[in-house]
C-alpha cells in the first residue's frame, strides 16, 4: 500500500508540471496592446485617438493575422477619428484582406472622422453598428503651427487641401450610396448621422440592438 501511495504521488510530482504548463500554454495567446487571435479569429479594437502608433499595432495584426490564415478578422471601433493619413492606412490594410477572409466591422459609441473610412472597410454584409450610435463626417482638414504665412504657402495649402479632399471623397464615393452631390453637401459642414441614416447610405449594412 505504501508503495502505491509513493508511485502516485511521484506520478502526481511528474505530470502536475506538464499540466500546468499545458493549460497555461492554451491561454498565451498571441496578441498586442490593440489586437489579439483566439480560435481562428483576429480581433482589432480601435478604442481611442488613430495615430501612427496605432497603425503600427493594426499592420502588425493583419501581418500575423496573414501568417496564422485565420477565417476572420472581427473590428471593434469608437473613436472619434485622427490622422486622416493613418486612418487611410488602416482602412486600406484591412481592404488588402477583405477578398481573402471576412472582415467584420463594428461600430459602439462614437465613429467619427477618419474612423468612418474603417468601419466601412468591413466586407459588405458585415459592416455593423450598434443602435444609438453616431457616426460623424467632414470635410479633409489641414493645419499649420506657423502663426504667419506666405500667399504662395497658403496656395500650396489649398492645392493640397483639394487633392486630400479629393481623395477622401473618392474614397467614400466607392462605398456609400449616394451621389457625389449628396456627400459634397455631407463633407461640408460637420454632419452628426446616426445609425439609421448611416445605414440608408451605406456607411453599415445592419444596426445591431
Amino acid at each position: 500500500m505504501r508503495h502505491i501511495i509513493q508511485n502516485l504521488i511521484i506520478s502526481i510530482m511528474i505530470f502536475l508540471p506538464i499540466s500546468v504548463f499545458a493549460i497555461s500554454d492554451i491561454y498565451r495567446l498571441p496578441s498586442g496592446d490593440n489586437w489579439f487571435y483566439f480560435n481562428d479569429t483576429g480581433y482589432i479594437y480601435i478604442l481611442s485617438y488613430i495615430d501612427s502608433d496605432l497603425f503600427r499595432e493594426v499592420a502588425l495584426a493583419i501581418d500575423f493575422f496573414k501568417s496564422a490564415q485565420i477565417n476572420s478578422i472581427k473590428v471593434t471601433i469608437n473613436s472619434p477619428g485622427g490622422s486622416f493619413f493613418d486612418s487611410i492606412g488602416i482602412a486600406q490594410l484591412l481592404l488588402s484582406v477583405r477578398d481573402k477572409v471576412r472582415v467584420e466591422t463594428y461600430g459602439a459609441g462614437i465613429i467619427g472622422s477618419g474612423a468612418t473610412l474603417i468601419i466601412m472597410a468591413g466586407t459588405p454584409g458585415y459592416r455593423f453598428a450598434y443602435d444609438d450610435s453616431v457616426f460623424m463626417l467632414h470635410s479633409a482638414i489641414m493645419g499649420r503651427s506657423q502663426e504667419y504665412v506666405t500667399l504662395a504657402e497658403t496656395m500650396k495649402d489649398t492645392e493640397r487641401h483639394k487633392y486630400l479632399q479629393n481623395m477622401m471623397e473618392n474614397i467614400y464615393l466607392k462605398q456609400l450610396k449616394i451621389t457625389n452631390k449628396e456627400l459634397e453637401l455631407l463633407l461640408e459642414k460637420e454632419s452628426w448621422l446616426d445609425v439609421q441614416e448611416s445605414l440608408r447610405i451605406g456607411l453599415i449594412d445592419k444596426v445591431l440592438k
